[in-house]
């Protein structure tokens, strides 16, 4: 009967399905398997599956442009990307399972660029930043300049600035070395072509400070905007911003308190992402039972006026399915971006003691209405927490994908380290949203302790490490 429907029909059910429904689709009868020539039902079926998870290819591309070999070839790595993720022990790819390579000197992985081959390096002794292939496991021809900032990063935000086709920025905090410290903002842009570094940019301005100034970090951008979180000298957090010069000639950048968002005197763990021109805080409770979210609107931001009190900020509060009373007493590690959070993960924390670590998703949808003043962004549902028996081996080694679905760390268990992979599987009208975790096959070879980088890769299934002799891995799970 399916295959006697008119194609646009059948294309209009097909925009639905999952991506596995939709290739099974074409496997169930002589009539239907006729859709697997269509180059428009490849296209349709991915642009729909991208819409909550990220695939093989740059953001914001065209997929018209590629051809029928190309648009099959994205949609079954994809399925099979998911079908070795699901596996309780992820196995290496038979064939070459894994490649190392040296890289300069011993470097930090800060950023991937979502369906391409560029990695971002910064270089802890030096301070430096630079391109690397991650296929070719080598610098890029013509890209092999470096970007000297003479510190170290404090805060790197999630990517913006975006076409979402051959450009991608993000940005740093570095704190000066030296006995006058100083602190700059570096917007460094990568600019590519067929998954290659083209060009590396970059805009450096020193940040000015006023007198009660005693720290910063969680830095966010947007093409309009820098900003971050401020402290001042009684513990209290502000949300500041300034607006962005591109003019090559600009040196100095300075924050202007926007909002007081609460007191920093318990040390808590919070974060700040942008949106459409929106910005987002995520707090997190004390004793990680729920989080506070402020919202502020484009609206404001482009007033450039100080808020003069949270009440004119709007406030949603995510509760953490089910309460997780352990967590109460542990120790506030970190918190990872996904790219974007269209995707739906707005934020994970991770929590730790000597026996556990939590790993805790933020997610969030799609808002039904938007403007300069509403949100872009609803938070209807609970958090939900990943408890994994064991200890956390670095703060470092903790790398959230582009979706916000996946996360790599390096957990030490009783028999050993242990590569991580804990997922958030969104919830649908026929199922919960839940959590999963998984063992990643590692070489013998490869000591987990001395792993000093780690990133995952949620498009091609490799995840790469940095160890402290600067040696470069790849691991192929694909």
């Amino acid at each position: 009967m399916l295959a006697t429907i008119p194609t646009d029909i059948l294309f209009e059910i097909v925009a639905h399905l999952e991506l596995s429904d939709a290739v099974s689709l074409t496997l169930t009868c002589t009539g239907l398997r006729q859709l697997a020539s269509e180059r428009n039902f490849w296209i349709l079926i991915l642009n729909s599956a991208r819409i909550s998870t990220p695939i093989g290819c740059p953001a914001l591309l065209d997929l018209s442009i590629y051809p029928l070999s190309k648009l099959k070839h994205l949609a079954l790595s994809q399925l099979t990307l998911e079908q070795t993720w699901s596996a309780q022990h992820p196995q290496l790819r038979p064939i070459r399972p894994f490649q190392a390579a040296n890289l300069p000197e011993p470097a930090i992985i800060i950023h991937s660029v979502q369906g391409t081959d560029v990695l971002i390096l910064h270089v802890p002794n030096t301070g430096e930043i630079y391109c690397w292939d991650k296929r070719e496991a080598r610098l890029f021809p013509g890209v092999t300049h470096r970007i000297p900032t003479s510190g170290s990063i404090t805060s790197v935000s999630v990517p913006n600035d975006s076409d979402g086709l051959s450009r991608e920025s993000v940005a740093v905090i570095v704190r000066s070395w030296g006995f006058l410290v100083t602190y700059w903002q570096y917007i460094i842009t990568v600019r590519h072509k067929n998954g290659k570094a083209t060009a590396l940019e970059y805009e450096a301005s020193e940040i000015t400070r006023s007198p009660d100034f005693s720290g910063l970090g969680c830095l966010f951008f947007d093409p309009h905007v820098t900003g971050c979180l401020t402290i001042d000298s009684a513990l209290n957090v502000w949300l500041s911003t300034a607006a962005r010069d591109h003019s090559p000639n600009n040196n100095a950048v300075t924050y202007e308190r926007v909002a007081q968002l609460y007191n920093n005197s318990g040390q808590i763990a919070s974060c700040c992402f942008t949106y459409r021109g929106h910005i987002y805080n995520t707090l997190e409770v004390p004793g990680g039972q729920s989080f506070r979210i402020f919202h502020l609107s484009r609206q404001l931001v482009q007033s450039k006026h100080q808020i003069p009190s949270t009440h004119d900020v709007y406030q949603y509060t995510v509760a953490i399915e089910g309460g997780n009373t352990q967590m109460e007493n542990a120790e506030s590690i970190c918190f990872n971006l996904p790219t974007s959070p269209q995707y739906g993960i707005c934020a994970v924390f991770v929590r730790s003691d000597d026996l556990t670590v939590w790993f805790t998703f933020v997610p969030c949808a799609p808002a039904t209405t938007e403007s300069a003043v509403t949100s872009p962004l609803d938070f209807p549902f609970n958090a939900l927490v990943a408890k994994i028996s064991g200890v956390l081996v670095n703060r470092v080694l903790v790398w959230l994908d582009h979706s916000g679905h996946n996360l790599a760390a390096v957990i030490r268990r009783p028999d050993g380290p242990r590569l991580t992979l804990v997922r958030y599987h969104p919830g649908n009208e026929r199922r919960p949203a839940t959590t999963s975790e998984h063992w990643l096959q590692t070489p013998a070879g490869i000591d987990l302790l001395a792993t000093k980088s780690c990133c995952i890769d949620d498009t091609s299934g490799t995840v790469h490490l940095v160890d402290q002799d600067a040696v470069f891995h790849t691991l192929n799970y694909v």
